[in-house]
């Protein structure tokens, strides 16, 4: 299965700053074993939110928001995509990339990282037509 992780830090834990390089370091290397054994697709980060922008509909309207985004909470600072066979490797796998937080940064550190499936347009078509399942 496909599995998106999405890692968010919260604002207070300084996500508009940069991890620290050991923290980078360590990412790396654990990057480097998961692509080398095809568990990790794709390893990516993002830029700050001064450069992003926010599109919305509301009221029949679409409207664009340029950063930055001071307001947030929180801020998504990377995802990768993982090709493992389980959800419950997944959870471990992203309980691996939170350590390293853990490991080289300051007990203020908070975040998340939340682990969603993807599915390919046939599989959101099957998982439509199953009322027991919540599409979101």
């Amino acid at each position: 299965m496909q599995i998106m992780a999405l890692i968010s830090t919260h604002r207070k834990s300084a996500a508009s700053q940069l991890p620290d390089l050991k923290v980078m370091a360590s990412w790396g290397e654990l990057d480097a074993k998961l692509v080398g054994s095809g568990v990790l697709l794709d390893p990516s980060g993002r830029l700050r939110s001064a450069l992003e922008a926010r599109i919305q509909a509301e009221g029949g309207k679409i409207t664009v928001d340029a950063g930055p985004f001071t307001e947030a909470k929180e801020t998504t600072g990377a995802y990768c995509i993982l090709q493992t066979q389980s959800k419950a490797e997944a959870v471990e796998l992203g309980k691996r990339f939170m350590q390293i937080h853990l490991d080289f940064e300051d007990a203020s550190f908070e975040g998340e990282l939340e682990v969603r499936e993807l599915v390919d347009s046939d599989g959101w078509i099957e998982t439509m037509d199953d009322p027991a399942q919540d599409f979101f």
